[in-house]
């Protein structure tokens, strides 16, 4: 969600903002208009598994052990019931949040979009539909070793990236 909020947030206050990089934003009508793809809330590891080799490229994340880990820390940390407001308020047809789109369309600050190749929540397709929202587009990387979290997956890549384009 960091994409959406610092594109919502460069819009509504310009003058604090002087660059923003979107990094696989969600808030896109388009991902926000049927059931997600995996379970954000996963109650066995089975569906843990599913939910990090849907996010992360990364071998290490793709174990049984490491999925049963992650589902651990996951239930100890109430992470389910904040979760559950969030999705409840996307829903939501007063809601103020707006849509990414409609936000894009307002950014004027310099932009840079990075997306990971291997991103299997926001397919690297989505990555044009971002750039061609901003008024006169945006820097386009895609990250061929990444999925949704670079981060994690290949953080030099993704720092060379915005240095290189940003800096």
């Amino acid at each position: 969600l960091g994409g959406w909020i610092a594109a919502s947030f460069a819009v509504n206050y310009p003058e604090r903002v002087d660059k923003v990089v979107l990094i696989d934003p969600a808030g896109l009508k388009i991902t926000l208009s049927g059931p997600p793809p995996v379970n954000f809330a996963p109650g066995t590891t089975d569906e843990m598994h599913l939910l990090l080799k849907t996010v992360i490229a990364a071998p290490f994340a793709h174990t049984p052990e490491f999925a049963a880990q992650a589902l651990a820390a996951f239930a100890s940390s109430g992470e389910a019931a904040t979760l559950g407001q969030l999705f409840q308020g996307f829903a939501a047809k007063d809601s103020p949040d707006r849509f990414l789109d409609d936000v894009l369309a307002e950014l004027r600050a310099p932009t840079l979009v990075v997306w990971g190749e291997q991103d299997g929540l926001f397919p690297v397709a989505l990555a044009d539909v971002v750039v061609n929202a901003i008024p006169g587009g945006a820097p386009k990387v895609i990250l061929p070793t990444a999925s949704h979290f670079h981060q994690i997956d290949d953080p030099a890549s993704l720092a060379g990236a915005i240095a290189t384009c940003i800096g």
